[in-house]
């Protein structure tokens, strides 16, 4: 198991103790500017986070659970080649309900993000969809 976490964690006590256990621990890159944007800092630490897992852990497949924001954010930067989205055949019709992405709002089509249809099955009563970036 590979935990990536803040800095103060990462070099923790319990840290060490998982380190002890065989677990890998990542921390975020130390060399980041003062100066970057939120955006910014994300990408030289999701960057630094790959880096480490491919290097030091040998990972070449990564499997990104997460929400919406998660999913677009890694789409954008150009972090994942294939999305899979799963969807139950459930109506919640909340509206304070979190979309499938946020964090874009395109003004027209040619500003969406654009993908390709891979494979499409049934899970049980879900429907899974695979798609490339």
């Amino acid at each position: 198991a590979v935990f990536i976490t803040d800095a103060e964690s990462a070099a923790g006590r319990a840290a060490d103790a998982l380190r002890a256990l065989g677990a890998g621990v990542i921390g975020p890159p130390e060399d980041l500017s003062p100066g970057l944007s939120t955006e910014e800092r994300l990408v030289a630490t999701m960057n630094h986070n790959l880096a480490a897992l491919r290097k030091d852990f040998g990972c070449r497949r990564i499997l990104c659970e997460g929400g919406g924001r998660l999913a677009l954010f890694l789409l954008r930067h150009g972090f994942a080649q294939e999305l899979e989205l799963h969807a139950a055949p459930l109506v919640m019709g909340d509206e304070q309900a979190v979309r499938v992405f946020s964090g874009l709002n395109p003004e027209n089509l040619s500003q969406a993000l654009r993908l390709k249809l891979l494979q499409r099955g049934i899970l049980g009563e879900d429907t899974a969809t695979l798609y490339s970036c």
